[in-house]
């Protein structure tokens, strides 16, 4: 395969990279652990490798569907990044090498599941025992009474953190719904979020 920069001089790693790839018959590379050796050591000198925050060292271990189809190498990559943040799925990124103009471009990225989705949560149960325990004027730990009448419903202890922070937010969003709608009913109003009173109270 010819070179059009063969005349300038490139880095060693690079130089490595080419001649092990020369030296491939086209198609999927059904090993590639000596591949992506050289090319974690040349991936800071290519071109628009730092495109969606990839680094040399992530390569390992991670590249799938690797195919050698002069002058490209393509392969796939999943990037675990979110899953550290309770994402249940991680980012696949798809990149294309031009291994004669050594530029590294980002072609996409789709995704894929790591866990089952978390069961949908039951939320009326919970909001028609807590909304019991306000009409009846009832004190436990998810309620903060005040003088004036006013409660406090602690949506921390209802519903606690952890997990997907969307999912824990869509959770607490339909029980404040199913709550509203028991004591709108029963004669109570939402003065702000999570804070009820009696209609009647002054």
């Amino acid at each position: 395969m010819n070179h059009p920069e063969d005349g300038k001089e490139k880095p060693k790693a690079t130089t490595s990279l080419r001649d092990y790839l020369d030296g491939l018959e086209p198609g999927p590379v059904p090993d590639s652990g000596p591949l992506v050796t050289l090319l974690a050591a040349c991936w800071e000198d290519l071109a628009g490798s730092q495109d969606g925050g990839m680094e040399g060292n992530k390569l390992f271990g991670r590249m799938e569907s690797v195919e050698w189809r002069p002058p490209l190498l393509t392969f796939k990559i999943a990037r675990h990044g979110g899953a550290s943040h309770g994402s249940i799925r991680a980012e696949i990124q798809h990149w294309a090498i031009d291994i004669c103009e050594m530029i590294a471009s980002l072609g996409g990225s789709s995704h894929r599941q790591l866990r089952p989705s978390q069961p949908k949560l039951d939320v009326a149960p919970l909001a028609k025992a807590v909304a019991g325990s306000i009409l009846s004027r009832q004190r436990d730990e998810y309620l903060k009474w005040f003088p004036d009448g006013h409660v406090l419903v602690s949506i921390g202890k209802v519903i606690p953190a952890g997990g997907p922070k969307q999912t824990v937010a869509g959770r607490r969003k339909r029980f404040r719904t199913a709550l509203d709608s028991i004591l709108t009913a029963s004669g109570w109003e939402n003065v702000r979020t999570n804070t009820y009173r009696p209609s009647n109270s002054t």
